[in-house]
């Protein structure tokens, strides 16, 4: 394994469809997670939010009848935040890597319980891809929380502060209790903003999985579903809504599946558009894969892959059932 190479793990069926396609799949990641790593950044943002209620005092009296100010305060950010955190109307598209190529975690929880491959691409082309395209953003999840050093988590914890004393100075307290007060712009920025930051973060114990991730960094994504008809979708004629390149990336344009039950959207990118410069570099072979390394070779040589010079080798991993 390589310094220089990051590892996509998949099924088989993926695997096939990645090598006979030449795309990699970004689907809605916020379709794809539980939110926790969402929900964790919003505990950090809500201890923020009190630490600035605190410093500022600038509450006094009841808020609720029958209800101290302090408590009073902390409940109506519950219901902020949670409501953030409840909000689906983000997508953010992006594909999941990792350092390594052999871990039995990602056979167990991304390729099919061992069953699956990993798929080895070389890191500095999702590094040019980003240099190349604005609407790209690639770089390695950072584990924990606490110790994150980055404003966004404080420019949203101030934005909500601000809009809540706003809001209680107007007299609409009552708002936040039954969900229906609307949050201002400031807010509304800030919390697209945590949104994509949660992306990158996680919780310490998934340290193991050393992940690095690629999305589009593109703000118009953040859209209610009513505007996916319009967005994405070449055959509609609104190719001049993207840049030429990030089209010809994602010829397709918006496509959705079912996942779990539900309907994801997906954007399938084209890696291969310089053919002298195609990324995919090595594959491993599930511990409990059933594919065989000729099999492998036979499939990168028919669809137009050089099998001599991508390296193919069978994990070292025990996987046990």
């Amino acid at each position: 394994m390589s310094d220089n190479l990051i590892y996509h793990y998949c099924s088989v069926e993926t695997f096939l469809n990645i090598v006979r396609n030449h795309t990699l799949r970004l689907s809605d990641l916020c379709k794809s997670t539980d939110k926790l790593e969402l929900k964790s950044l919003m505990d950090v943002v809500k201890e923020k939010v009190m630490e600035n209620y605190k410093k500022s005092q600038d509450l006094y009296g009841s808020i609720i009848y029958g209800v101290n100010t302090d408590d009073a305060f902390s409940y109506m950010l519950q219901m902020v935040t949670s409501q953030i955190i409840s909000d689906t109307d983000q997508m953010l598209f992006g594909v999941c890597f990792s350092e390594e190529g052999d871990l039995l975690e990602q056979w167990r929880e991304y390729a099919d319980k061992g069953n699956g491959l990993a798929i080895g691409f070389e890191r500095n082309w999702f590094e040019n891809l980003c240099k190349d395209s604005e609407m790209f953003k690639f770089a390695k999840v950072k584990y924990g929380y606490k110790e994150k050093e980055d404003t966004v988590v404080e420019k949203l914890a101030l934005s909500i502060y601000e809009n809540m004393i706003f809001a209680i100075g107007n007299g609409e307290v009552s708002k936040f209790l039954d969900g229906t007060y609307s949050s201002s712009f400031p807010v509304m920025y800030d919390k697209m903003e945590i949104y994509q930051d949660s992306i990158f973060v996680k919780r310490e114990e998934y340290c193991n999985e050393k992940e690095w991730r690629l999305i589009i960094n593109d703000e118009d994504t953040y859209k209610t579903y009513d505007d996916w008809c319009e967005y994405y979708n070449w055959s509609k004629g609104d190719a001049e809504k993207s840049e030429y390149i990030f089209q010809k990336l994602i010829p397709n344009g918006m496509e959705f599946m079912v996942r779990n039950g539900k309907i994801v959207p997906y954007l399938d990118m084209k890696y291969d558009l310089d053919e002298d410069s195609i990324p995919v570099k090595e594959i491993i072979i599930g511990p409990s894969c059933k594919v065989d390394k000729l099999d492998i070779f036979h499939l990168l040589e028919f669809f137009g892959f050089d099998g001599n010079k991508i390296n193919v080798e069978k994990s070292k991993s025990s996987y046990g059932l």
